[in-house]
């Protein structure tokens, strides 16, 4: 028969799809009438007699067809809910590692959502660009996120694809209050700020809250600072801004709460035009940040290209001695802490990428987990089912029903299990993971949309990943094999020992992990901090106005060797200030405190002096650094260097031993110390005497009780400034901690089910070797000693791969820490072993009970 008398192929494929079944009859029938019409009428004909009786089918068929489904789901489903019901151990196994894992999994994406996507909700961030500079430096080439002062202004001039920009820089400035002064980072900002950027106004219009010189907006926590619960629209401030006289400001916006986490915070805005040096067209003067926005981010490509002109006149303003620009380039707003490690000096927060891929490791180190464990069970529950998938293909059933059969009760457990997961994350895990983590994860901060794709596909991919070996492998049996009882299932199965394998591999792994994190924690308990942090009472005042009051009234308690005070205090505040070394910035923490405060602290001199008390009008104009403020400028001679800070010139008279002033995961920063007047001090600390610290505390409480009586939590020991860190790193211990232990739990389930698998396949050998003379311990060593091998083997593989996995994880998180010895290796062995064993002992009572004359009548 030629290619011409074929019916028509897509009619021919469309038929077998309706109505086709395995002897393909149906389309046999309308193949005969085909050929038939060919022959009398000719094949043109045929071929559009054929589709019109395909196309008339299909409705009806598609409507038999769905309903058919339909029945044929109802049915699955009805089978695979007798089917859990008949094995409830099973399920309940399967449901608790599931639901835990995916609960946990959850949590890390919300918790990598909140990182990733920190200005979200800025609205216009698609069309928001910071612009940057490509620089050249002593042959190197970097990116810094610092602009031209003139850069915002000429590029909304000159383009018109700019339709706004706004610049940004970071200053400080001191608030007078009631007589009192405290210090407040401020940011100097374009008019355009708040409606390029959203933040929305709990009082003012962002329209007009910036245009005016003289004025300020404030965020929720400072407006309710200066002025309490009332609306402080109208309000006047009083600022001083460098060395200036204070000036006041009228308050014409009030911030309502927004992310924490945005790279564009603030206390204070002020107008740009209030900023130190209010020079608008000199190239050479940078601020901190240039954001643009664009009629469209296709349109970045025509401004991007023309930026030419402006690189020359930059390095031209510049001159020969300051880095070489190349090029100018932008960065997304939204991408902006994704690269901020590639940018210096940029205004961009840093992601902790260290917690982040951690966590998402291990929540998917645990969902792993528990899909192994699943196929474990999955296999050696089957066992119990040999029969009716036997019976089933006896009677008709093919290999592709057996397996969406099975593959459907995957799901509806997956189901049951995604929704229990669901609410264990909503009611516990998510909000443990908030107190440990400082508000960092909201289930109801992501769009919904996005949440139910990601469930979506962790169902589907937690289903298909757990459910279709087993369903495979299961209905491949041939139904002569099992209904003659030679059928084997799992006794020597490589594959199943191999996920076993797999499963002590990742238990072992988070347990080394573990425990590594707890031998740090105790480690960090008794490390150096650089002072002598003990024997140390510190208040707090409520206002610098307290300071002289408190000052002459425990100055005559008893057992008080030392007394100073201070405008910032180590372990709770401090300032960063921009000092210029050598006409070059550098960032720098400082602490404003009087001439006695070093010494009281027990901070340790490493060359020159400390602050003399005795001539504290003379030193003025001196500071003290620590020696990594020196040794980033490369000073091999400090003493006697200046830096300028705003439009004092400072001498440097001492170098003190770097110390630890906010817990050790990052690297200590250069300090200052500078002279702070009387009049701005809010921390005043005692030195006390061994032995004395409760009798002292006792009297200072007496002393706060009379003289400020609506405060509490104002004083505490100088010991007790890390209790926060070290809180957080024992709550990034029990996250670990838990996760260690739920592996262990499900790895443990899963060896459950393998080894009472074996055990129901070998009762009857068990029965012979009884009957022969074998005893309980003999057959229980000869059944199960392959386990025990499976776990040394899990362990030797862990071994490597815990130790390049803990130190990799000690680094990223922790600056400080300590070395890795064998001490959480050799306990978590012991942990795993310990609890293996156990879980396999559980297997000796069926041993011991079995009756070999009940086995083996039947033989």
């Amino acid at each position: 028969m030629s290619q011409q008398t074929h019916p028509p192929r897509w009619a021919a494929a469309l038929l077998q799809w309706l109505v086709d079944d395995a002897l393909h009859t149906p389309r046999g029938d309308f193949e005969e009438y085909f050929h038939e019409i060919a022959r009398e009428g000719g094949v043109p004909r045929a071929r559009w007699w054929y589709r019109a009786q395909v196309v008339r089918m299909v409705p009806g068929r598609l409507v038999a067809k769905l309903i058919w489904n339909l029945l044929m789901l109802k049915n699955h489903l009805l089978l695979a809910y007798r089917n859990l019901r008949k094995n409830k151990v099973a399920a309940a196994i399967n449901v608790f590692g599931l639901s835990f894992a995916i609960g946990c999994t959850l949590v890390a994406y919300l918790y990598v959502q909140s990182m990733i996507n920190n200005e979200a909700s800025h609205e216009n961030g698609d069309t928001i660009f910071l612009v940057q500079q490509q620089v050249r430096e002593q042959g190197e080439q970097k990116e810094v996120g610092y602009t031209p002062i003139p850069m915002g202004p000429t590029l909304a001039a000159e383009f018109p694809q700019v339709v706004g920009a706004v610049r940004l820089k970071n200053g400080g400035g001191t608030v007078v209050q009631d007589g009192n002064e405290f210090h407040e980072s401020i940011r100097f900002v374009d008019p355009g700020f708040l409606q390029m950027f959203t933040f929305p106004l709990q009082y003012g219009d962002p329209e007009q809250a910036l245009t005016q010189p003289n004025t300020v907006v404030l965020s929720e926590g400072a407006a309710a600072k200066y002025f309490g619960e009332e609306n402080p629209l109208g309000q006047t401030l009083l600022l001083k801004l460098a060395e200036a006289e204070a000036v006041p400001f009228t308050v014409t916006g009030v911030a309502a709460a927004y992310n924490p986490r945005t790279s564009l915070w603030f206390s204070v805005l002020l107008p740009f035009e209030h900023r130190p040096s209010p020079s608008d067209t000199d190239w050479s003067e940078t601020t901190t940040a240039t954001f643009i926005q664009v009629s469209s981010p296709r349109s970045l490509a025509d401004v991007s290209t023309q930026m030419a002109p402006y690189v020359q006149l930059q390095n031209e303003a510049a001159g020969e001695e300051a880095p070489v620009v190349e090029q100018f380039t932008f960065g997304n707003l939204y991408e902006l802490a994704r690269h901020s490690d590639e940018v210096e000096s940029t205004i961009a927060g840093h992601i902790p990428w260290a917690p982040v891929i951690t966590l998402s490791v291990m929540a998917l180190f645990l969902l792993v987990l528990s899909c192994v464990n699943y196929m474990n069970i999955a296999l050696a529950a089957a066992t119990r089912r040999l029969k009716e998938i036997g019976i089933r293909k006896v009677v008709g059933s093919n290999r592709g029903q057996l397996v969406v059969q099975f593959l459907t009760e995957n799901v509806v457990l997956c189901v049951f299990a995604l929704g229990v997961g669901f609410g264990v994350a909503y009611l516990f895990l998510v909000p443990a993971f908030t107190d440990i983590a400082g508000g960092a994860v909201n289930l109801w901060d992501t769009p919904l949309v996005a949440l139910a794709v990601f469930l979506g596909c962790l169902l589907v991919g937690v289903g298909l990943f757990s459910g279709a070996y087993p369903a495979l492998y299961i209905s491949s049996f041939q139904p002569i094999s099992i209904l003659s009882n030679t059928q084997k299932l799992g006794r020597r199965n490589v594959f199943m020992q191999s996920l076993l394998t797999v499963q002590f591999v990742l238990a072992f792994i988070t347990m080394i992990v573990c425990l590594g994190l707890v031998f740090n924690a105790q480690d960090e308990q008794s490390r150096d901090w650089g002072y002598n942090q003990a024997h140390t009472l510190v208040m707090q005042l409520p206002n610098p106005a307290m300071y002289d009051v408190m000052r002459n009234e425990v100055a005559q308690l008893p057992n008080i060797t030392a007394v100073s005070g201070a405008q910032e205090h180590i372990g709770r505040s401090h300032t960063w200030i921009e000092p210029v070394i050598a006409g070059e910035s550098m960032w720098a923490r400082t602490f404003g405190v009087d001439a006695a405060y070093l010494e009281t602290l027990g901070l340790r001199l490493k060359e020159g002096r400390f602050f003399d008390a005795e001539q504290v009008s003379i030193a003025a104009d001196e500071v003290v650094i620590n020696e990594t403020f020196a040794q980033r400028q490369g000073w091999t001679e400090p003493l006697g260097q200046t830096l300028r800070i705003d439009s004092t010139t400072y001498a440097v008279i001492g170098v003190m031993e770097d110390f630890h002033y906010d817990g050790f995961t990052d690297d200590i920063a250069p300090v200052v110390f500078q002279l702070a007047d009387v009049a701005s001090h809010t921390f005043l600390a005692l030195r006390v005497e061994a032995g004395a610290g409760t009798q002292t505390a006792e009297a200072v409480a007496a002393i706060g009780a009379r003289l400020m009586p609506d405060e509490t939590d104002w004083y505490f020991f100088q010991d007790t400034v890390f209790d926060g860190y070290f809180q957080e790193t024992q709550g990034i211990t029990d996250i670990f901690l838990f996760i260690a232990v739920l592996a262990l739990l499900i790895s443990c389930m899963g060896l459950f089910g393998l080894a009472s698998q074996n055990t129901a396949s070998r009762l009857k050998e068990v029965s012979i070797r009884k009957v022969l003379g074998a005893t309980v311990a003999h057959v229980a060593a000869l059944m199960n000693r392959r386990y025990a091998l499976l776990l040394l083997l899990a362990a030797v593989l862990a071994t490597p791969l815990s130790y390049l996995l803990l130190n990799a994880l000690l680094d990223s998180i922790y600056v400080y820490r300590m070395g890795i010895g064998a001490g959480p290796f050799l306990l978590a062995y012991l942990l795993v072993f310990l609890t293996g064993l156990l879980t396999i002992s559980t297997q000796l009572r069926f041993l011991a009970l079995a009756n070999p004359a009940d086995l083996l009548r039947n033989e």
